[in-house]
């Protein structure tokens, strides 16, 4: 066995165009874009961490896990794609919530 990568970041190829700070999902892996990329062109990308990312109008309380709902772009209390664990209580008037990815 032999040590290949500290896995705190994987190589994306861009299916479009994306922005960094763009969620992306890699089938069970999340993951946010570190630069931005066009169709084909491969960037790096972040797969730990704890990032500000958008949310709805809930509270969404500190150490609960959260989903990311990838039609509407935001963090949500209940899902299929599992992004993380709240950081930081967010309020329900907040417009973000910082959440620790996988």
């Amino acid at each position: 066995m032999t040590f290949a990568r500290n896995g705190s970041n994987i190589d994306y190829v861009c299916t479009g165009t994306v922005k960094r700070g763009d969620v992306l999902v890699v089938n069970d892996l999340i993951a946010i874009a570190a630069v931005n990329g066009e169709d084909g062109k491969v960037i790096a990308a972040y797969t730990e961490g704890v990032f500000n990312l958008p949310k709805g109008s809930v509270e969404l309380q500190q150490g609960k896990k959260v989903f990311w709902d990838d039609s509407a772009k935001q963090v949500v209390a209940t899902g299929d794609v599992e992004l993380g664990i709240v950081w930081a209580t967010a309020a329900s008037t907040d417009a973000t919530v910082q959440v620790k990815i996988n």
